[in-house]
């Protein structure tokens, strides 16, 4: 790892922060198989230009090889570089929540934790299971959530569909 860099992993997204910049990767949790990581195409990583081409490379080949607790598949997509969290935190979703920041303040993903790949991911499936069935009012979801095979079309839009006291809102 470059010196003074490092990656702050969430259930659905990851930052990367080095020499004062940082860069956020949208993260699609699957129901089976690795979690998609959405990385911007070359010509978003160069529109951005806060990270060089080598440090994209470099940044590609960390977020495969760390011993996260949690399996990933880099995806080159249309989408934008995101300076910024709060592209990734909507009103009215899971993690807006109490039970959610304090849950990822315990860095589950990281390579120390004490529970393994499987335990850790049964975690967040509880607390979206929990939150699917007792959400009052309007949850946003983005188009891009809904991945074929996608924790948020496999599980949690079955669950929110029998909600009686949920509105779904797509964007």
């Amino acid at each position: 790892m470059p010196d003074g860099a490092k990656f702050k992993m969430n259930w659905k997204y990851i930052t990367y922060v080095n020499h004062g910049n940082s860069i956020h990767f949208s993260i699609v949790p699957m129901y089976n198989g690795p979690d998609i990581v959405l990385f911007p195409n070359m010509e978003n990583w160069e529109k951005d230009g806060a990270f060089s081409l080598e440090e994209r490379e470099e940044i590609i080949f960390l977020l495969e090889h760390l011993n996260w607790k949690r399996n990933l598949k880099i995806v080159e997509a249309n989408v934008p570089a995101q300076k910024s969290e709060k592209a990734f935190v909507q009103k009215g979703s899971l993690e807006t929540t109490n039970a959610y920041a304090a849950l990822a303040r315990k860095n589950l993903f990281d390579f120390d934790s004490k529970l393994d790949t499987e335990q850790v991911k049964d975690v967040y499936l509880a607390l979206e299971k929990r939150f699917a069935e007792n959400v009052r009012g309007t949850v946003t979801i983005s188009q891009y959530d809904l991945f074929e095979n996608s924790v948020m079309k496999e599980f949690i839009m079955p669950i929110l569909q029998k909600n009686k006291d949920a509105a779904v809102h797509i964007i």
